[in-house]
């Protein structure tokens, strides 16, 4: 139980740090550009998971995973209001709905 309460907060952590860096990432980067690099970056990160079992290497893999996964949502967000304006609404009802089921 101590283990997993230190895995979440490494990972909400890195989310946070994640955060401050995230826009300013996308905005050189491009959004689709970093929406693809931050989605690879995860996937790989995940695969390694499974393939270590220490628990370092998982609080490690964690706290990557966080700052990975950091601005996915809100990046995605600005990405879709800019490729399809006018429809705002309906973009972030689509995304919350799939952000609740994922």
């Amino acid at each position: 139980e101590e283990a997993a309460s230190l895995s979440l907060s490494a990972f909400w952590g890195a989310m946070v740090l994640g955060r401050l860096a995230a826009g300013q990432m996308a905005d050189r980067w491009g959004g689709a550009a970093y929406l693809f690099t931050t989605c690879a970056v995860t996937f790989v990160l995940f695969v390694l998971m499974g393939g270590f079992g220490g628990p370092w290497a998982m609080f490690l893999f964690t706290f990557a995973a966080g700052l990975a996964m950091s601005g996915m949502f809100a990046i995605a967000l600005v990405f879709a209001n800019r490729a399809l304006p006018g429809m705002t609404e309906r973009t972030i009802s689509l995304l919350m709905a799939c952000g609740g089921i994922g």
